[in-house]
């Protein structure tokens, strides 16, 4: 698993797919440039110019990737209502477009019927 934290810009990224989260959502207190892990370990990026800080253990940055599930469950859920929306409107254009071709008939064959009655 690949996570980038980028604390200034309140985003976290995970495997490529990066959310960004507003000043409510951004519940972290730590005070980093940068987290970046990679599958088995990684380094925090300091604000300063010391070194970087080597980490090994998962547990430092599971909060940021539990944060990012949280966010990704969201956007999931809402492309799905997206899609579904997309689904019903497009029925519903269908249904418009038969509607109409069903009364254009039913006005020709009324149209008809009075044509006929006229001779």
């Amino acid at each position: 698993m690949r996570v980038t934290v980028i604390f200034d810009d309140r985003c976290i990224g995970v495997n490529g797919t990066f959310y960004f989260f507003s000043e409510q959502e951004w519940t972290f207190d730590e005070d980093y440039h940068a987290i970046q892990w990679y599958t088995n370990h990684g380094e925090i990026e300091l604000r300063t110019t010391d070194p970087n800080i080597e980490i090994n253990d998962f547990s430092t940055i599971s909060h940021f990737v539990d944060k990012w599930n949280e966010k990704h469950a969201e956007a999931q859920i809402k492309a799905e209502i997206d899609r579904k929306q997309q689904e019903h409107w497009l029925k519903l254009e269908k249904l418009k477009e038969v509607e109409t071709k069903l009364e254009i008939e039913r006005l020709e064959a009324r149209l008809k019927e009075i044509e006929s009655q006229m001779e």
